[in-house]
């Protein structure tokens, strides 16, 4: 969390859990999982461990930094990053 400045954020609805990332030291919003989950019906993640393990798999893949600097400038803005990491990383 510190390292990388991420804050993540597993929580659950009606149908499975989800996550979401913010920035740790400004509380920026950087997206959701936007239902890529585990779950064949909604989209949803069927643990939370799974959903942990996905976000944290993503973030360890394409930090802050990578993301500024891959991301074209005219895409760039850091609500992106969460669905930047779902396209490019998954």
């Amino acid at each position: 969390m510190t390292e990388k400045n991420i804050l993540i954020s597993v929580y659950t609805n009606a149908s499975g859990f989800l996550w979401s990332i913010m920035k740790v030291d400004s509380g920026t919003d950087l997206g959701w999982s936007e239902f890529n989950g585990d779950c064949e019906m909604s989209g949803t993640f069927t643990t939370y461990e799974k959903a942990l393990e996905d976000a944290l798999d993503l973030v360890a893949k394409c930090d802050l930094k990578k993301f500024k600097k891959d991301c074209p400038n005219n895409k760039f803005h850091m609500g992106n990053y969460a669905g930047w990491l779902s396209q490019h990383y998954r």
